[in-house]
């Protein structure tokens, strides 16, 4: 082979391996982008199930006080007694009311469990108003703060669950 067969077969094999370089710094490139992006995803969900868990148990708490709030005002003496907690109640109540919209909102309608959770959240606040405007019957309508509790718990375990299984 000449001099010039030589060099045009090294140059051939240069380009070779430069291209072979570049692809492969690509599709390096690309996997770490992708692993990237799985990894922020994975961020945002778990910010999303602490979010739901912080609600959850603020929802949860603030039908138990209501539930207090209910029989205070069952037992007050005096009218101003019984002003001052239904002032207390409303308050409470319109608490309620954001809380259950808000944890609507971050459900997904389409998976069964948050279908649950949605009906769950509407039953309870529905029960408290109703108690809230007739506080007589309070014990007639106890609240399932268990299982509120249960279902939260089920729907945080799936949450985390697919959160592992994504990353």
């Amino acid at each position: 082979m000449s001099d010039a067969g030589v060099a045009a077969t090294a140059a051939v094999i240069a380009a070779c391996a430069a291209i072979a370089s570049a692809v492969i710094s690509a599709l390096t490139s690309y996997a770490a982008s992708r692993r990237s992006g799985v990894q922020k995803i994975a961020e945002f969900r778990k910010e999303w199930i602490e979010n739901l868990r912080t609600h959850f148990a603020e929802f949860h708490s603030t039908c138990a006080e209501i539930s207090v709030v209910v029989k205070q005002y069952d037992n007050a003496r005096d009218n101003n007694a019984k002003d001052r907690i239904g002032e207390e109640m409303k308050a409470k109540m319109g608490r309620l009311s954001y809380l259950h919209n808000y944890i609507v909102l971050m459900l997904n309608p389409a998976e069964q469990l948050h279908q649950q959770m949605e009906e769950k959240l509407r039953a309870m606040r529905l029960s408290l108003l109703k108690t809230t405007e007739h506080p007589q019957i309070v014990d007639q309508q106890p609240l399932d703060l268990k299982a509120f509790s249960e279902l939260a718990r089920k729907i945080l375990k799936a949450e985390w669950n697919r959160l592992k299984s994504e990353t």
